[in-house]
């Protein structure tokens, strides 16, 4: 079966594309990998101690992995388990489920995410400047690592903006969403209101 290619240039788009695999998941469908790309965080000067010597300008460092959704997993009874509560309401004042558990939307901020917990995250490489990587970059990169805090949700996002596509079975959605606003039913219109 040849691989299929589909372009989406909405948040729409993006949501029926999930709402039916998750779907589909539910009556033994493909699981979905969703791809994405984030900024390297560095410093303008090294972290590891060496001269302090600022970043070249022109040094545009990506990360590059993939997440494995599995809908079929509780997001509610996984984080209760993590927390160690009998029972975990996935709603707050700050949210809320486009899709239950696995799409949401900050009301502050209007930022749409995907959620998904840390053991479904895949790293596949650092680019430079659209190139993958050499070793010596990759140093280079390292040197002027940002140091990052430790995480204390035992769960992650992964925002609208940093999804390059989405693979499910034999098709691949390529992601050239570049208006990040979503249209949302009366419903989701209601609950937003009563977040407010």
């Amino acid at each position: 079966m040849a691989k299929r290619i589909v372009e989406l240039h909405t948040c729409s788009e993006l949501v029926n594309v999930l709402t039916t695999a998750k779907e589909q998941e539910k009556r033994g469908g493909e699981f979905t990998a969703v791809y994405g790309v984030s900024d390297y965080r560095m410093n303008k000067f090294p972290t590891d101690g060496s001269e302090k010597i600022r970043i070249s300008d022109d040094f545009s460092a990506k990360n590059n992995f993939h997440v494995v959704f599995h809908f079929s997993q509780d997001y509610e009874k996984t984080m209760a388990k993590v927390l160690g509560l009998e029972s975990y309401d996935a709603h707050d004042s700050n949210r809320v489920h486009i899709i239950p558990n696995v799409l949401m939307q900050y009301v502050s901020t209007g930022n749409i995410c995907l959620i998904y917990m840390p053991e479904n995250y895949v790293y596949d490489g650092l680019t430079v400047n659209g190139h993958t990587a050499t070793e010596e970059e990759k140093a280079y990169a390292e040197r002027y690592k940002a140091k990052r805090s430790a995480s204390t949700l035992p769960y992650r996002t992964l925002g609208v903006k940093n999804i390059t596509k989405v693979v499910i079975g034999q098709t691949e959605y390529i992601c050239k969403i570049t208006d990040l606003t979503l249209q949302p039913t009366e419903s989701e219109s209601m609950a937003l209101a009563m977040a407010l």
